[in-house]
């Protein structure tokens, strides 16, 4: 049977942005697969935690969207039996006009009406509903997470991944293999910082700090706070992940298991 490395612990560069825990449960193993389960929390973080070297007011922190990536050494995660979580669902309605020229083909959200002038001779109205995931299987080896329908700034928050019975994914075992190590990372990119404004802790009118935050250096404040905040986040992420911070994508948590074959006494 394989048996777990009980010295593995996850890691995080801050457990208020982001943690993940990775396990694999007894009931998920099997001769021939393991099932890997996942959990995933999310939460707002706080610029005092953080030296930008930026005079700025107090703001929070966040993330949009991320993925989870999993890594296993010498084996393979199975096509078959992966996660994917519904977030919301949207009622579409679909316009098409068919006139001399051709068919115009129009989405309409909810009950909004646009038309378009021209000749017409047929009308059809067809309506569904559009289900947008909470958690996608984007690539073999990586899961993206949305904050979607979540607050209305659409920031991943909470519990994510985690309170499901079916297991993030299943990895394959092969005959006389001793042990098999996975890394699972969960990385988000840059471009989908979210940034608010922190005046729970300031006396003066929140106008008059938006004022300050913006007009003093500019339009590209914000983008300016995000680059610096990305710079910062990625120097705590070498601390937990040794792959190389590059491009846009930060390492937020990690968390490595071990797993041997043997019997226990």
């Amino acid at each position: 049977m394989w048996i777990p490395d009980s010295n593995s612990q996850p890691c995080c560069i801050d457990e208020d942005l982001a943690h993940l825990a990775a396990e694999i449960p007894d009931n998920l193993r099997t001769a021939d697969k393991l099932g890997l389960r996942v959990g995933l929390w999310c939460g707002f973080a706080r610029s005092k935690k953080l030296k930008l070297r930026l005079e700025q007011p107090k703001f929070l922190y966040g993330f949009r969207q991320g993925d989870i990536v999993v890594e296993p050494s010498g084996v393979d995660i199975l096509i078959n039996g992966r996660l994917w979580i519904p977030a919301g669902r949207q009622e579409i309605t679909e316009e098409i006009n068919r006139g001399l020229t051709g068919s115009i083909k129009i989405a309409i959200w909810r009950l909004l009406s646009i038309g378009i002038g021209g000749q017409k001779k047929t009308k059809e109205i067809l309506e569904y509903e559009q289900v947008s995931p909470r958690v996608e299987s984007v690539k073999k080896t990586s899961w993206r997470v949305y904050g979607k329908y979540l607050n209305p700034e659409g920031v991943l928050v909470g519990q994510i991944v985690g309170n499901e019975d079916k297991p993030l994914c299943y990895i394959a075992t092969r005959d006389g293999q001793s042990s098999i190590d996975v890394n699972i990372r969960f990385r988000v990119d840059q471009n989908y910082t979210w940034l608010r404004l922190d005046h729970t802790s300031q006396d003066r009118p929140v106008l008059e700090i938006i004022r300050a935050y913006f007009i003093k250096v500019g339009k590209n404040k914000e983008a300016m706070v995000k680059a610096s905040l990305a710079k910062a986040l990625k120097r705590r992420a070498r601390t937990i992940d040794d792959a190389p911070q590059t491009g846009k994508a930060i390492t937020l948590a990690r968390h490595q298991l071990h797993e041997e074959t043997g019997t226990v006494s």
